[in-house]
Formats: C-alpha cells, structure tokens, sequence
C-alpha cells in the first residue's frame, strides 16, 4: 500500500511542476506580447508631436505596469488554486519551464 501511495504522490508532484512550467511559459509569453505591443506604442509616440517629459513619463508607467503585471498574473492564478497545490505550486524561469515542458526538443530522462 505505502508503494502505491508514493506512486501516486510522485505523479501529483509532476502534476504539479507540469502546471507551474505551463502557467510560467503562457505568462512569459503574454509579458513578452504586451512589451512587444508596448515597444511599438512608444516608437509611434516618439514620431508624434508629444512633448519630451510626457512621452518619457507614459514610458516610465508602461515599464511599471510590466513589472507589476506578471507578478500579479500569477499571484491571481496562485490565490485561486486548491489550498493542497499552493505550497508546491511556483513561477518558473522561461529556461525551467520549458525543460520540464521538453519545449526545447530534448528527451528528459527520468
């Protein structure tokens, strides 16, 4: 019985890593997006008649929004998860998440 039940905790764990790198790799990729987005608002603002000290303010609060907006991406999602997951639940890197994820084409052993 003990064997079964460190099976199955085994499979919740990778359950569990499975779930933190996927919801790393779309939140990375949606910050990626919106900074893509964001980059392209600002060189067309540069191009317009728009004071100095108000283009250079709009980017400063854009750069702000992006530092607080992944973090509170996942801090929504993480609230919201069975009280069972949220202590082994994280935020991987890009790099972790996607060799959990074997995005890279490797073979994972194990």
């Amino acid at each position: 019985m003990l064997l079964g039940i460190t099976f199955l905790g085994k499979q919740y764990n990778k359950l569990i890593d499975f779930l933190s790198a996927l919801t790393s790799v779309v939140i990375h990729s949606m910050h990626t997006e919106i900074k893509s987005a964001a980059r392209v608002k600002h060189a067309h603002m540069k191009m317009s008649d728009l004071p100095d000290d108000v283009l250079y303010s709009i980017i400063k609060k854009d750069s702000q929004f992006l530092s607080t907006w992944r973090q509170t991406a996942f801090f929504i999602i993480h609230s919201n998860l069975p009280i069972a997951m949220k202590n082994k639940f994280q935020f991987l890197t890009l790099d972790e998440a996607t060799k959990i994820l074997d995005i890279d084409g490797e073979k994972k052993i194990g």
